[in-house]
């Protein structure tokens, strides 16, 4: 050893019998220091736990001296139990495995060295001993690295600049540091060892941790930190060695007596990354003969309820206390195969037992840190492919998983790929309907562990699932995965087996309408079955038939049915947007306009007067191809079905470009069919409005539980609760569900809302219509504005603020207006009150419709309700909302909730308002409530509108200004 320290070698296993042996023979003549001092000692310790805190460091010098180390080469002789009360096991193995290392490393090189004698002079050993086997002085080169000294003063300036300023150096430079670094290392030794880049590895990070460690965003600290410089200088070693037959190296198998390699039972690979990998004795109070009463008490469980039993609350117990004898059976030499192991100890089998068995073994809780680490990590990751994907193989996989809910698939399948690891070494596929022993018989199972997924081909799922979409654009996730399984359990397993499913099959998963538009759509997609008789007897209408018989002219041809079999023209569309498409990005409004203008002129050249409604299905096809680019979207949230600006503008350019040729006699329309608001009777549109956005608009019976006398003595008692003030939110949520039926037939009846306030006084209060609006809608009002504000509100305002303004007059102008009353003041509530603000600036609505102030101290009674707007409004005590204190809201010029003390749920009553009580939209706050209930609450029914009809009026289901909102913010956020 040279100045005291310790060498850093190679770790080889060794026979403990080999190691006395050794020991003995160099008769204590070592090349430990006669005396070290503690800073020495320190050295020593942190060579091998660099990352010790300075204070342990102390305890655990101080606790050596205690137990009698005078010299170094007391090291050998330290036990663990005298460093547990100072380090975790696991520490603890380190210092010992690297001091026995040490010795045995130089025993070895005595042992087979015999030229190294002859130095054995010099001042860097202890007195010289008559012994033939007298240690060998190290050579230079297995001590340079600890005082090796990177070349800092000639690495180039981003590397200079980056450390100066705390920063990680770019890939280039890095790599150039690590060429320049591995030059220097090779002026003392051509091959360094890879213990010899590890100790440069280290000495690096520990001066420059914040340039070199290897850390998360999160800052969590990945292994010892120096992992990937180590590799990356070893690699660059192997690289300069390539062509050297003199510099390589050519490491010694230890070998018996009788010259066969000795293999040893277990490996330091066992033990890797493990805590408590053999306990040493039983659990406190037990022995073999209760710990095995215990696995036999978990046998009889096994066998009475089976896997299901791994649910009791005991078996995490059992599997705790019977841990040692687990270990005991796994660690048995010979080892013990896996069969007798699971008949033995069958719950290790399950995930709650191997979760216990692991976490008592790493100390990791094994589902909880998975999960964590897919969610905190996992979307980073797959950002990170998206962006730049390392090979085709990743690419396949990303365009795969476009539709995918489930992350934690497609993250492996693409760290496997970017690995260049083939699938199979970690998912095994078999058939669905197959049963362990089948896999066992049809499958070749591998030694390693490998998850076997009874599904389908992942490609034939994809196909399966777009087919349902194309027909059934609109589709909910939760409601398109059980079409998916039910069609599998049936048996279909390609697309081509579709054409065998019946509206029968669907029934139980879809609607009856949406189940036959399938089997129609996959029979026409075979013409080898018979047509359905709706498609038989259809014909063309008047109109087509007119449109037929157009001038030579004209470069279309009329096809019936013509839009089931249109196909989207991708192939004509500018490299520069299908590579947006392909990447699923989304294209700029200028490409997005040029695509509309492609895709129109096809659908031109088939037919010259596409109605709406082909429009809106060409719509649904584009959409169900790039959802990712095309879709209507704000922070992940659809709004909508997501196709309604693509058809806006589909239908918009089809008129401009008619508008030369458009016949001066209308077409008849047709007979409506119930699809679309615009076609419901006048008679029928307040209906359809008072259930718009509703899932539970009226009950048709009661709850079982319930009759009339009890739902009018519930109904009393809150009016009781409510005149006491002496209530819950809880109770009252609870009895307001209860009541729901009853609630709804007094409102559909047409109630006064003053008769309302006086007979259900809770509906009025956050938490009474918190609870109705749930039971209407199935959205938690509250919880569902609060999460959007989080994801939605500042994205917002800082559009308002930086493309809105500088656009819009009346923007900049209520901008300053909010920046001037709100002042100094800062928080959600007054994020709101601005976002509000400037949504009512934007779509250029009256704020005196939806806020009416009056003076601070005016109760309610004092409120002059002739100048209450008719719709919901909120009474503002105060000359501005962000100064003001209490709030009231106010319905139908009644004052029912006199004290708010905040502008949320003020706000939040005012919308849940509309639904509860049956009231249209006015159109005079139009645009704003409908994108607050879009975005803000999402609600976003495909048909209908909120808005209150007017004679001779077209309402769309969507406001076209809404729609120009969202595309200009998802245009801001790709900006």
């Amino acid at each position: 050893m040279a100045n005291g320290r310790l060498l850093k070698v190679e770790v080889i296993t060794w026979d403990l019998t080999l190691l006395e042996v050794l020991w003995r023979a160099s008769a204590g003549a070592y090349i430990f220091a006669a005396m070290p001092n503690l800073e020495e000692l320190k050295e020593v310790i942190c060579s091998t736990l660099p990352r010790l805190s300075e204070e342990t460091l102390k305890k655990l010098v101080d606790g050596l001296v205690a137990v009698g180390v005078e010299t170094q080469a007391d090291l050998q002789f330290v036990k663990e139990e005298d460093l547990l009360e100072h380090l975790k096991p696991i520490q603890c193995r380190k210092l010992l495995n690297a001091w026995k290392c040490e010795v045995l490393e130089h025993a070895l090189s005595d042992v087979s060295s015999p030229s190294s004698r002859s130095l054995s002079s010099s001042p860097l050993h202890s007195p010289c001993t008559t012994s033939p086997l007298s240690p060998a002085v190290p050579s230079a080169s297995c001590t340079w690295a600890e005082s090796f000294k990177v070349p800092w003063e000639v690495m180039p300036s981003g590397v200079r600049l980056a450390i100066a300023n705390k920063k990680r150096p770019s890939p280039c430079d890095r790599r150039q540091l690590i060429r320049m670094a591995v030059d220097a290392m090779r002026r003392y030794e051509l091959n360094p060892t890879r213990a010899q880049c590890q100790i440069v590895a280290q000495n690096i990070v520990k001066q420059y941790p914040e340039s070199f460690s290897d850390v998360l965003h999160d800052g969590v600290i990945l292994g010892s930190g120096h992992g990937s410089l180590l590799s990356q200088l070893k690699t660059r070693v192997e690289h300069v060695n390539r062509s050297s037959t003199l510099a390589r190296r050519r490491k010694e198998r230890l070998r018996t007596s009788v010259g066969v390699v000795n293999h040893c039972p277990r490996t330091p690979a066992d033990q890797y990354g493990c805590v408590r990998w053999q306990p040493e004795e039983p659990p406190f109070g037990e022995n073999d003969e209760t710990l095995e009463e215990k696995r036999k008490q978990m046998l009889q469980l096994y066998s009475a309820k089976g896997i299901s039993g791994a649910d009791r609350a005991e078996l995490c117990k059992l599997m705790e206390i019977t841990y040692y004898r687990q270990r005991r059976d796994i660690n048995a030499v010979p080892p013990s195969s896996l069969s007798s192991l699971k008949s033995s100890w069958p719950y290790l089998f399950c995930l709650k037992g191997l979760s216990t068995h692991f976490q008592l073994l790493t100390d990791i809780p094994l589902l909880p840190r998975i999960m964590e680490g897919f969610e905190v990590k996992g979307k980073r990751i797959l950002r990170f492919f998206e962006e730049k994907p390392t090979n085709d193989k990743v690419r396949a996989i990303l365009l795969k998983s476009g539709q995918e809910s489930c992350l934690v698939p497609c993250i492996l399948l693409l760290l496997m790929a970017h690995f260049k690891e083939k699938s199979e070494s970690l998912l095994l596929e078999a058939d669905v309907a197959a049963t362990a022993a089948d896999v066992q018989r049809t499958v070749t199972l591998p030694d390693s562990p490998r998850l076997i997924i009874q599904d389908m081909e992942q490609s034939e799922i994809q196909k399966i699932s777009s087919a349902i979409t194309v027909v059934l654009p609109d589709l909910p996730l939760a409601v398109l995965s059980a079409v998916v399984d039910t069609l599998k359990t049936l048996g279909a397993k390609t697309t081509d087996d579709l054409q065998y499913i019946t509206e029968g099959d669907l029934l139980p998963v879809l609607k009856p309408i949406q189940a036959r538009r399938l089997v129609v759509s996959w029979v026409q997609n075979n013409p080898g079955m018979c047509p359905s008789p709706v498609s038989v007897c259809s014909s063309p209408s008047p109109a087509s038939a007119t449109t037929s018989t157009s001038s030579p002219g004209d470069s279309f041809t009329f096809q019936p049915n013509w839009v089931d079999k249109f196909q989207i023209p991708w192939q004509k569309l500018p490299e520069e947007l299908l590579q947006n498409l392909k990447r699923q990005k989304r294209p700029s409004p200028r490409l997005r306009r040029e695509m509309i203008r492609i895709v129109v002129s096809e659908i031109m050249k088939v037919c010259n007067n596409p109605s709406k409604h082909n429009t809106t299905e060409i719509g649904k096809k584009m959409v169900a191809e790039y959802p990712k680019s095309l879709q209507d979207v704000i922070e992940g949230d659809v709004i909508g079905p997501g196709y309604h600006s693509l058809v806006k503008q589909l239908q918009a350019r089809v008129e401009n470009v008619k508008r030369p040729n458009r016949p001066k006699i209308k077409k008849r329309k047709t007979t409506s069919d119930g699809s679309d608001t615009e076609e419901i009777p006048a008679e029928q549109k307040a209906s359809v409005q008072d259930t718009y956005g509703c899932v539970n608009w009226e009950p048709k019976f009661l709850p079982l539980s319930e009759t009339v006398e009890s739902q009018q003595e519930k109904k009393e008692n809150m009016k009781r609760m409510f005149e006491d003030m002496n209530y819950n939110k809880d109770d009252v949520k609870k009895l307001v569900q209860s009541t729901y039926y009853t609630q709804r037939k007094d409102i559909n009846k047409r109630t006064s809302i003053k008769q309302l306030c006086q007979e259900w006084p809770f509906l009025f209060k956050e938490a009474g219509m918190a609870a109705h609006f749930q039971e209407l809608t199935g959205v938690s009002i509250m919880e569902c504005f609060f999460a959007n504000v989080d994801k939605k509100c500042q994205r917002l305002l800082k559009f308002f603020q930086n493309v809105a303004a500088p656009k819009h007059k009346q923007v900049l102008n209520a901008l300053i207006k909010c920046q001037s009353e709100r002042g100094q003041l800062s928080g959600s509530p007054e994020d709101i009150i601005q976002m509000v603000l400037l949504l009512l600036a934007f779509f250029g609505e009256e704020e005196e419709n939806l806020f009416h102030y009056v003076d601070q101290t005016c109760l309610a009674q004092d409120v002059q309700k002739k100048k209450l707007p008719a719709s919901p409004c909120i009474i503002v005590c105060g000359s501005s909302c962000f100064t003001a204190v209490t709030f009231m809201l106010a319905v139908d010029q009644e004052v029912v909730n006199n004290h708010i003390t905040s502008f949320i749920p003020a706000f939040c009553l005012l919308f849940g308002s509309y639904y509860c009580f049956n009231i249209h939209y006015p159109v005079e706050l139009r645009s704003t409530l409908e994108f607050l209930q879009r975005c803000f609450f999402s609600i976003n029914p495909e048909r209908g509108t909120k808005v209150q009809g007017k004679k001779k009026k077209k309402l769309l289901p969507v406001n076209p200004r809404v729609l120009t909102l969202i595309a200009d913010l998802a245009d801001y956020e790709w900006t």
